[in-house]
């Protein structure tokens, strides 16, 4: 038995800037084999012999293969081997009939196909009338014998069945044997902040491939591990998680192949609706934020934590009484929406802010000669003096600037623990939400057609802001990740042992970061105020609104760093295209398969006012310092 495969060439054109876009270009593609062997990457292939008592090829036999949920039928004829393909078919459950001259028809139930898969159900015949059946129910044996492809599928029963936390389906991949997921990968979530981080037999996690029925579902915004879309769980028929031997028409990157494959209406109507709660009142707060809290004793506020996750779905046969699809066996569809909900504190700010007096240049706590003096707020606190004579200013008050001012007010919180702690666990929301509709038309027995279009939206509050290592919570960076994907599924039978399918498919992710006020702002905001009188090193940055950053440290208990403008308006769009045509062509024992696979990505990535106000900074160490970085 021999087999010839073309390996994938990929060509890639660079552009300047921060465009780029991809070519991938899969021609050509030939192989022949004793029995049909290439995989469909969204559909399945049902292969088999016809056979007599004795072991006799029966060629000529008719074999009929139905999907009776949704009137599907495929009619092929045994060529002279007594060999017989159905490829390219979805996946469901299947009856198989065989009917020849002399023989008794033959009725093969309980097949099953899945996604990827191509299944050998040999059939044999027994002499007698034509009129006269014979029914075979059971399972056809599910181990691959056609292929070498190293593959697990995770069934629609099974996605259904697991407990999964996040109800996300890239926790289910772990379970395939070679898969090892990255520390920092947290399956519990879903949207873009629910990295893929998983290793397939030592690859890199970056290298793993996601598609939804065909259609290329990678985020490739840093070249990450990451899909685009991620449908929901009750939107799932099942998916194929391919490791390594898949062939040329699979293949792309050196990792995994994901496959998902969704669900597709009946004709019959199902639907359901679910929620699934998490929150902070089944949880007790954590030992160590309690011990930090201040006097000793009292109980700090709990990290939020509220997890809502809920939707529902629907599918079933679309007709008009007396007028279309009366027999319900033409058009489907399923339509489902899921929406989540967290609310959680991520980070726990626990530390140091100006004490009230400070804030106003007053630093008479720091002075053990003076009447305010206090020893907390003085361990580590330098008393200021005024750099040009060397003097301790009036009552140790120095005086402020208002642009200072302004600063202070927008991007260092008031104390809250004690005189001058800041103890604080904000709530971190993160919303995604999702639509899906797939539309099934059963054109005729020789040509079947599907579109499906996928909407995610997903948009998280970040704190601290994004890229800033910020030490307080007053500067926060919402972040939105809509994303989008969408596909057209043809399939031709133009005669028994001739077959065309193709795929055209979009999507586009989209990322955009602005920059807001935080809860722990003061004023409420981070712009800056009508009397600001700093004027911008570069005249093109007047327009820019927010503040400059600021980082305090040196002779003083606290230090802190503080940025508005690190993010300012982040922008990416990554419009992603693909074509697929595969033809199936059987003739004898040999099946001949050429295909053609078109993919165009591009990177459209604008970071407006990178750090755009620039930053002040004050330490101790600066020649004209009053020995107290707050106060300079």
């Amino acid at each position: 038995m021999g087999k010839t495969e073309s390996a994938l060439a990929e060509t890639r054109r660079p552009q300047l800037g921060l465009d780029r876009r991809h070519l991938t270009l899969l021609a050509g593609t030939l192989f022949f084999a004793l029995s049909f062997t290439a995989k469909a990457q969204d559909q399945a292939t049902l292969v088999g012999s016809v056979t007599d008592a004795s072991g006799a090829a029966i060629p000529g036999a008719k074999v009929t293969v139905t999907r009776p949920d949704v009137g599907f039928t495929r009619d092929l004829v045994t060529n002279s081997a007594g060999e017989y393909t159905a490829a390219r078919i979805p996946i469901g459950d299947y009856v198989i009939t065989a009917e020849a001259t002399g023989f008794q028809k033959l009725l093969r139930s309980g097949i099953t196909l899945q996604v990827g898969q191509t299944l050998r159900v040999d059939l044999q015949m027994t002499v007698g009338q034509v009129n006269q059946e014979v029914t075979v129910r059971g399972s056809a044996v599910k181990v691959e014998t056609e292929n070498a492809t190293v593959s697990d599928v995770v069934s629609g029963g099974q996605i259904q069945d697991l407990t999964l936390v996040g109800r996300n389906y890239q926790m289910l991949t772990i379970l395939t044997p070679g898969a090892a997921p990255e520390d920092s990968w947290d399956p519990t979530k879903l949207g873009h902040n629910s990295q893929a981080g998983i290793s397939f037999n030592g690859t890199r996690d970056y290298y793993n491939n996601f598609e939804i029925e065909g259609a290329q579902n990678n985020d490739t915004s840093s070249g990450g591990p990451s899909p685009d879309t991620f449908p929901a769980l009750d939107s799932i028929a099942e998916f194929r998680i391919s490791t390594s031997n898949y062939g040329a028409d699979v293949g792309m990157r050196a990792g995994a192949n994901i496959q998902v494959i969704t669900k597709s209406g009946t004709k019959e109507f199902h639907g359901d609706a679910y929620e699934f709660v998490r929150n902070d009142h089944m949880d007790a707060n954590d030992w160590f934020v309690n011990r930090q809290i201040d006097p000793p004793g009292g109980h700090a506020p709990k990290r939020p934590l509220k997890w809502n996750l809920y939707g529902y779905t629907l599918g079933g046969p679309f007709y008009i009484p007396g007028h279309y699809n009366t027999d319900k066996s033409k058009t489907f569809f399923f339509w489902s929406q899921s929406w989540a909900k967290y609310r959680e504190g991520s980070t726990i700010f626990n530390t140091n802010t100006p004490t009230l007096r400070m804030r106003q240049g007053d630093f008479s706590e720091c002075d053990s000669a003076s009447p305010n003096f206090n020893a907390i707020a003085a361990s580590g606190c330098v008393v200021p003096v005024n750099p040009a004579t060397g003097a301790a200013f009036p009552g140790d008050v120095v005086p402020i600037d208002p642009n200072a001012q302004a600063i202070m007010n927008s991007l260092v919180p008031l104390p809250n623990n004690g005189i001058d702690g800041y103890l604080k666990a904000p709530s971190t929301p993160t919303d995604w939400r999702q639509e899906q509709i797939r539309v099934d038309q059963n054109i005729s027995d020789k040509t079947t057609v599907f579109v499906r279009f996928t909407q995610d939206t997903w948009t998280q509050n970040l704190l601290p802001a994004l890229w800033t290592g910020s030490t307080y919570d007053t500067i926060a960076s919402p972040w939105g990740v809509p994303a989008k994907n969408a596909v057209l599924h043809l399939t031709h039978t133009f005669k028994p042992n001739l077959m065309n399918e193709f795929i055209l498919a979009y999507g586009n992710d989209v990322h955009f970061i602005r920059t807001k006020a935080g809860p722990g702002s003061p004023s409420g905001s981070i712009l800056k105020p009508s009397n600001w009188s700093v004027a911008p090193i570069f005249p093109i940055n007047k327009n820019v609104t927010v503040l400059p950053g600021v980082s305090v440290g040196g002779g003083t208990p606290f230090s802190f760093s503080e940025d508005a403008s690190v993010d300012y308006n982040y922008n990416s769009t990554l419009p992603t295209a693909s074509l697929k045509d595969n033809v199936v062509y059987t003739r004898g024992t040999h099946t001949l398969k050429y295909g053609v696979f078109y993919l165009n990505y591009e990177d459209h990535s604008v970071l407006n006012y990178t750090d755009a106000q620039g930053s002040f900074t004050f330490g101790a160490g600066n020649p004209r310092t009053t020995g107290n970085a707050l106060a300079d």
